[in-house]
């Protein structure tokens, strides 16, 4: 690779500003088409050089050597071509960030949808489950409806066989024995 400044004289090699006054194309237009590949281009350290087509000598300087680009209203129509595709760039880049915001977004809420799913399945099992057990706790107590009567003092048959029968006896006397 020649080295920018050796070869600044070579005809053809201008600047980047230099080639989008040549072109009627904005600098980022120049830029894009060094990266697409379809200028010519050299250069390190930011001192690119662009090849563009130059006058041949043996023609007369009255003549153009590019027809296209011989009246103002050309001129116009280049530039404007060049900042058509500068915009089409920059749309796709704002599409490609839609997509990936939209892509990103549908993900977040089908995570949501599905944790939320999962949720009122747990809060089902979980209804099913207090209510099976205040269902057997009711079978439990459906014989007792009336509440008992504790036995009375006065009366030591009944008091002792309510202590025998295990009946209304405290809890400690049930675990740890004893009438």
């Amino acid at each position: 690779m020649q080295n920018v400044s050796e070869t600044s004289s070579q005809p053809g090699w201008v600047s980047v500003a230099e080639a989008a006054r040549v072109l009627a194309i904005s600098e980022t237009a120049v830029r894009k088409r060094i990266r697409a590949g379809t200028l010519p281009s050299r250069g390190e350290r930011g001192a690119t050089q662009v090849q563009v087509a130059v006058a041949d000598s043996s023609q007369p300087r009255s003549q153009p050597t590019h027809p296209e680009f011989g009246t103002s209203a050309t001129l116009e129509v280049a530039r404007l071509n060049g900042e058509n595709a500068e915009l089409r760039s920059r749309l796709a880049d704002a599409q490609a960030d839609r997509d990936r915001w939209h892509a990103n977004a549908t993900a977040a809420m089908e995570r949501y949808n599905h944790d939320m799913q999962e949720m009122r399945g747990l809060l089902g099992r979980e209804q099913v489950i207090a209510l099976s057990a205040r269902a057997a706790g009711n079978t439990e107590n459906a014989p007792q409806d009336a509440i008992p009567v504790p036995p009375r003092d006065d009366d030591p048959r009944e008091a002792s066989e309510t202590l025998r029968s295990g009946k209304e006896r405290p809890w400690w006397r049930r675990v740890f024995g004893g009438e």
